[in-house]
Formats: structure tokens, sequence, C-alpha cells
């Protein structure tokens, strides 16, 4: 397995567990369901588990956009362009 999908498993487990965490919040609090056990629950307890399930998805999309915006070419790197020629 590539050494830099390797790094991004931990993330991406944390970016799971997040969005499930969201979905049974919106479910429980947007529906008529009851997913979590009523021992656990408390007043508005479906929209802390959206905001901590959202906020458990932000380190796999920042290093997302990290690695992406490393992979972009940078100023010196790109072709010259030609004036009066569209590529």
């Amino acid at each position: 397995m590539n050494n830099n999908l390797a790094s991004l498993l931990p993330l991406l487990a944390l970016d799971l567990i997040g969005c499930t965490l969201a979905g049974i919040g919106f479910a429980d609090q947007l529906s008529n369901t009851e997913i979590v056990p009523i021992a656990w629950r408390f007043p508005s307890y479906g929209w802390v588990m959206v905001a901590v399930g959202f906020s458990l998805t932000l380190p796999f999309n920042r290093e997302i956009l990290r690695r992406v915006k490393a992979a972009q070419p940078t100023e010196d790197q790109k072709a010259p362009r030609i004036h009066g020629i569209d590529s």
C-alpha cells in the first residue's frame, strides 16, 4: 500500500465516524426516530451530535485540501505563456 494512502487511513476512519455521528444526529433531530438510547439523551443532543460529527470530518478535509494545494505547480514550474496564443 502506498505510504501516502496509508497515512490517510486514520483520518478517513475519523471522517467516517464523523459522518455517521452527524447522520444519526440529523435523523434523531429532524425525524421521529430514536436511534440514541434514552440514557444518553439530553436537550438538543441531535444538534450536538451534528456539530461533533462535523468537527470530526474537518481533519480529513483539511489534509486533502493541503495535498491538492501542494500538488499544484508553482509559478516557477508553470510553462511560459506566449502572448496571442490561447491554450
